[in-house]
């Protein structure tokens, strides 16, 4: 779990940095370096060891050094750091497809939201307000992008998911434009798929 641990931190520090308004190519380094770690066959541990995580695509000295205090400690003070004066619950609405850094801020301004359901609610209220930027498409836009957070947030089994994955797989190559295509992420890794009754264990 531990790539998938560092991936996710990264993944939301380029979120909370697009919130802020940030440098734009600050974010992408660490949206680059999440999507090279998620594609790892070796553990990050390992790779830690071997003194080679600046091998690893999209991985400079800054995010190395990351890399390792989390290997070393569990945790990233950068991290924390940027995370400061965000709840955590915007942190969780920054990855709802549709739901742009920008509309997420305004929204968080006019209305306070700090939670899906809060969410739901000022979209009804942007809605009846009539508030400008906020048309009847967008609006759609973004209930859509929420049905689609909530189906991602459930795992699927692999005898599910490699027939769907290999037959997508076959109409992709299908495409003259495309050049090569290959099965990417847990399905390629065959990674396990772990059941927690609440929240995952937190890291010692």
């Amino acid at each position: 779990m531990l790539n998938e641990d560092v991936a996710r931190i990264f993944e939301r520090m380029a979120r909370v940095l697009a919130f802020r308004g940030e440098d734009r190519f600050r974010i992408m380094a660490y949206e680059r370096a999440a999507v090279s770690i998620r594609d790892l066959e070796e553990d990050l541990a390992s790779i830690d060891k071997a003194g080679k995580l600046e091998e690893i695509p999209g991985v400079g000295k800054d995010l190395s050094q990351m890399i390792r205090e989390f290997c070393r400690t569990g945790k990233i003070k950068r991290y924390q750091q940027e995370c400061k004066g965000i709840p955590p619950g915007l942190i969780e609405l920054m990855s709802v497809p549709g739901l742009g850094p920008k509309t997420l801020a305004l929204l968080h301004r006019k209305y306070r939201i700090t939670s899906l359901d809060a969410l739901k609610h000022a979209l009804e209220k942007a809605k009846s307000e009539k508030l400008k930027g906020f048309g009847p498409k967008k609006i759609e836009n973004i209930k859509r992008g929420i049905d689609l957070w909530f189906a991602s947030q459930t795992r699927m089994l692999i005898g599910v998911a490699l027939p769907i994955v290999e037959d997508l797989l076959a109409e992709l190559r299908k495409i003259e434009l495309i050049e090569r295509a290959e099965v990417a992420g847990s399905v390629r890794r065959r990674k396990e798929t772990r059941f927690w009754p609440s929240a995952p264990p937190k890291r010692r």
